[in-house]
């Protein structure tokens, strides 16, 4: 090599960057997939690849973007967990239901690779129908039986994740209204709504059933889970509350179903409420 050449030196093996689409590979890949985390750039440790790494997400975020803004017409998959997808521009799009709200309700995965989540659905996307099979899973109406059958599984509970609770009952993936709290669509008959309570820490919490028009009387649920227990009133207009504790054989949980009346509950009267709490030892 003669004095006065160009030289253009080449980085170190371990400082190159390639186009890829590892998610814990710091490159210029221009695939929509790519996730770049702030233990990449942390670790990045020469300028060239802290600008990559910046770059790639701004890419993601664009893409993001041209996609949250976008009017995408969703198909509903019937999976609990991943119930809707489309195809758009080639690629595969797929949203995950998570474990609400230890984490943001949704996810967005392109072409298999998680891009971004999302606490909330955005307003240009078309959230398609629930397919008449699902509907089929909530056409059935509430009844001691239902009840009884829901308490016992809710007894066995283990999964944190809240679409795969909702199957557990037979139901359909919970969505989320404007306010974080997640509701079964549509609601089962004769009922106004059916809402799941997540807990942070311990996953399902209850689930609460209001019906349209008070339903089941205090007989009909005492003849199926044995003598209710009245609770005591907080305020003196506070409903009337019975409740029953439910067990299951060989289960690490135990059940707890609470019936509100409008009225002191005699046994002809009939419940506007009931909610089954999931209990710990």
């Amino acid at each position: 090599m003669e004095d006065g050449d160009d030289v253009r030196e080449e980085p170190d093996a371990p400082h190159e960057v390639a186009a890829h689409s590892r998610p814990d590979v710091i490159g210029p890949a221009r695939d929509i997939g790519v996730t770049v985390t702030a233990l990449n750039c942390a670790f990045a440790d020469t300028a060239y690849a802290v600008g990559v790494c910046f770059a790639v997400l701004r890419t993601v975020m664009t893409d993001l973007t041209a996609l949250t803004d976008r009017p995408i017409a969703w198909e509903h998959s019937g999976d609990g967990e991943f119930p809707y997808h489309a195809e758009v521009d080639g690629r595969t799009l797929t949203v995950r239901v998570n474990d609400f709200p230890a984490a943001p309700l949704y996810t967005l995965i392109v072409d298999g690779a998680e891009l971004a989540d999302l606490d909330d659905w955005p307003v240009s996307w078309r959230r398609p129908p629930v397919p008449s099979h699902l509907l089929d899973l909530v056409a059935r109406p509430i009844t001691t039986d239902l009840l009884w059958a829901w308490t016992q599984r809710i007894c066995g509970v283990t999964t944190e994740h809240a679409a795969e609770v909702a199957a557990l009952l037979g139901l359909p993936a919970p969505t989320q209204d404007d306010f974080g709290r997640l509701f079964v669509q549509p609601s089962p008959p004769g009922t106004a709504w059916l809402q799941l309570f997540m807990n942070e820490r311990a996953g399902l919490g209850s689930v609460e059933i209001r019906f349209a028009e008070p339903a089941l009387t205090r007989a009909e649920l005492d003849a199926c889970f044995g003598p209710s227990q009245n609770l005591p009133r907080v305020h003196w207009d506070s409903p009337h509350v019975t409740a029953h504790r439910v067990t299951a054989p060989d289960a690490p949980l135990s059940c707890s179903l609470f019936a509100s009346f409008h009225e002191e509950p005699e046994p002809s009267r009939r419940a506007f409420q009931v909610s089954l709490r999931r209990d710990h030892p």
